[in-house]
């Protein structure tokens, strides 16, 4: 049970870690002076509110003031408090976490305006996400199912330091299960993480769609086979499960990106501006 817990909590240090960063630089500019925060960040308010027609920033009615501060003397605080707790593993965390699902549940009406930046905060630690995979599967997770003359001597030592320094008795058992999901990363996984990169930097539509295919995909492939053999088998250690746990985490987060509906406001403004151009001109 310990191991499930602290896979539930993955998502949740994301979601606590996104408020720690975005109330204070940017909610926080609703109900404080211009002159407290730098210019590129009064810049990228501006952004998001011409962006996504967010008239709450822009008429800052009473209840969102309101809403803005319940958010910083309270929330934000929280939200702090229960990445320290996740990260020191503190037994109050259960009940600091209750209370904070309360109160932004209580708050949700407004929190859906906040929806726009939100999810591009997600989509930045998604395309991380997507830029390790790119790089990690080739060179690392390849030398699992590859002749070892593929890869360079220097590459072939880091995963040789990785599997002892972490114990991963995967990488040196080579089970069937694990070769197949590795074969299953490289010619679906990764040509679909190289895909939403594509995708983040390109504004794409269809970011949705390809999100959620990975998260199922990346879902169902580490939780059924890998992290069952991990917490069955009793071979793992904490560091080994602590490794493989963020994977569940990324594919729950992947998979609620995918059912965000895409606004027709974030795609280019270069191509509506060129096109207004061209009928002004006509």
């Amino acid at each position: 049970m310990s191991a499930i817990v602290k896979l539930v909590d993955f998502p949740l240090f994301l979601v606590f870690f996104v408020v720690a960063l975005a109330a204070p630089l940017l909610d926080a500019q609703t109900c404080l002076p211009a002159s407290y925060f730098p210019e590129a960040l009064i810049n990228f308010k501006e952004w998001y509110r011409q962006q996504y027609g967010d008239y709450l920033f822009s008429e800052k009615p009473n209840f969102f003031v309101g809403t803005v501060w319940l958010e910083l003397v309270f929330q934000w605080p929280l939200a702090l408090l229960n990445l320290y707790a996740i990260l020191s593993g503190k037994p109050w965390f259960n009940t600091s976490c209750l209370i904070y699902g309360v109160s932004i549940t209580s708050s949700m009406k407004t929190f859906r305006s906040k929806m726009g930046a939100f999810v591009k905060v997600v989509d930045f630690l998604l395309f991380l996400v997507f830029l390790v995979v790119a790089v990690a599967v080739p060179l690392l997770g390849a030398q699992t199912c590859l002749p070892a003359s593929y890869f360079p001597e220097a590459l072939i030592n880091f995963k040789e330091w990785y599997r002892h320094e972490y114990g991963d008795y995967l990488f040196s058992e080579k089970p069937n299960f694990f070769v197949g999901t590795v074969w299953l990363e490289l010619f679906f996984q990764w040509p679909l993480a190289l895909l939403n990169i594509y995708a983040i930097l390109c504004g794409k539509p269809w970011f949705n769609t390809s999100c959620l295919i990975y998260g199922v995909s990346i879902t169902s492939s580490m939780v059924v086979p890998v992290l069952s053999e991990l917490i069955l088998s009793g071979k793992a250690s904490d560091e080994l499960l602590m490794l493989y746990a963020p994977f569940l985490g990324v594919g729950v987060v992947a998979m609620l990106r995918g059912f965000v509906p895409h606004s027709a406001k974030s795609g280019s403004g270069v191509g509506k501006r060129t096109a207004f151009g061209r009928k002004k001109r006509v």
